[in-house]
């Protein structure tokens, strides 16, 4: 048991970086193309906070407002939906990744 654990440890560690290191990446892809196409949103997120936001954040409060395609209502570009769904879906990912390394670091020392 403990060695099937230290194998999904050591499988997950490589997958959880690199999917965090994928999802940032869109991240600033999304920041991008909401520059590009939808410079409003980016505005209407900005303003609704007191302190200054990074891009990451601020392209972060958008996907996380991201609906069937829409941000409260008004339409997004195909790219920038299609960026946002590949972020959403990695972000899950890196999740789940995590959590399966924690789970398995923790259970073989708890074994062990």
């Amino acid at each position: 048991m403990s060695l099937v654990l230290q194998i999904i440890f050591l499988l997950s560690l490589p997958l959880t970086f690199g999917a965090a290191i994928m999802y940032y990446s869109l991240l600033f892809d999304l920041h991008r193309s909401l520059e590009a196409h939808h410079p409003d949103a980016l505005a209407l997120v900005c303003s609704e906070k007191l302190l200054p936001m990074s891009r990451f954040q601020a392209a972060y409060q958008v996907l996380r407002g991201v609906k069937g395609g829409a941000f409260r209502g008004s339409p997004l570009s195909p790219e920038t939906v299609r960026i946002s769904s590949s972020a959403n879906r990695l972000l899950h990912v890196a999740m789940f990744s995590f959590m399966a390394l924690l789970f398995s670091g923790l259970a073989s020392e708890w074994l062990s």
